[in-house]
């Protein structure tokens, strides 16, 4: 997946000022979090984002921030800097408005969500909400968030 490339890049980029990307989230923790959290638009959302998980738990890199899982919703998780995916949800949620949207990440500019009417995901201009862009898969969705935040 090129989006994995992206990783490793920003991982080199992390390195060179003694910094390093998040590990990825253990399966176990994931078993644990699905019975806990019924919060997934659908289970292919969920098994592409635990994908994405599994190799870096959230990133937080030049300004463009994917959630991941932090230590408060699970204690087995590494102590590092994540903004949790299901406290973001609950928090983007009490704005009603918001409801038809999972919220994976954010940046200065965007919101990046899976619009769980229309099935794809999705980047929406912050504050408006209006459509930036549109994406049928959580690869093409990744490659495109990442790429932006190495350039």
């Amino acid at each position: 997946k090129m989006w994995m490339d992206f990783i490793s890049k920003i991982s080199e980029v992390e390195e060179k000022y003694g910094n390093s990307v998040n590990s990825g989230v253990p399966n176990t923790v994931f078993s644990a979090l699905m019975k806990k959290h019924n919060v997934w638009p659908n289970d292919e959302v969920m098994e592409d984002y635990k994908r994405f998980l599994s190799q870096v738990n959230g990133i937080d890199f030049n300004g463009f921030i994917l959630y991941g899982i932090s230590q408060k919703t699970n204690p087995d998780i590494i102590d590092e800097d994540v903004y949790d995916i299901f406290e973001m949800n609950i928090i983007w949620h009490e704005e009603s408005s918001n409801n038809s949207y999972f919220f994976l990440g954010e940046s200065g500019m965007s919101w990046y969500v899976y619009d769980t009417f229309d099935r794809v995901y999705k980047e929406l201009d912050l504050p408006s909400g209006d459509l930036v862009n549109k994406y049928s898969t959580l690869d093409d969705f990744l490659e495109s968030v990442l790429k932006t935040a190495l350039n």
